[in-house]
């Protein structure tokens, strides 16, 4: 396991959850929060980028007949999903098999990686804060 300073893990949880399908994008400071929070709980960053992953899917799976959901506006609508995989973790290949999948539901790109999460936050407009 890396060590990685709260700031750093703050940042990598909160990158992953505007990148997350279903969500507006927007960080609020209860959602910082909740990062922190996160961190002092011990839940890994890995682990709460896959049960961002699991849980878009989930929504993403849904019957196309189904009504529209809202957007997500807060990281606390994942919060049962990391202490689930916590309790019981899946396999890392089935992690990239639920990746793989929401991709292809959602059109959208993949969520960012462990190892490139600082490139989303040079990426900021000048003046730009997350809320």
């Amino acid at each position: 396991m890396i060590l990685e300073t709260k700031e750093h893990y703050v940042r990598q949880v909160l990158a992953f959850y505007r990148a997350t399908p279903g969500t507006r994008g927007r960080v609020r400071t209860a959602d910082r929060r909740l990062a922190e929070k996160l961190y002092e709980e011990a839940i890994s960053a890995r682990l709460v980028r896959e049960a961002l992953l699991l849980a878009a899917a989930r929504r993403a799976a849904r019957s196309p007949d189904a009504e529209p959901l809202q957007p997500i506006v807060s990281l606390h609508y994942f919060l049962p999903v990391p202490r689930e995989l916590r309790a019981e973790p899946i396999d890392p290949e089935y992690a990239e098999y639920v990746e793989h999948r929401l991709v292809q539901l959602t059109g959208l790109p993949r969520l960012p990686e462990l190892s490139t999460i600082h490139d989303l936050f040079d990426q900021r407009k000048p003046g730009e804060t997350h809320r």
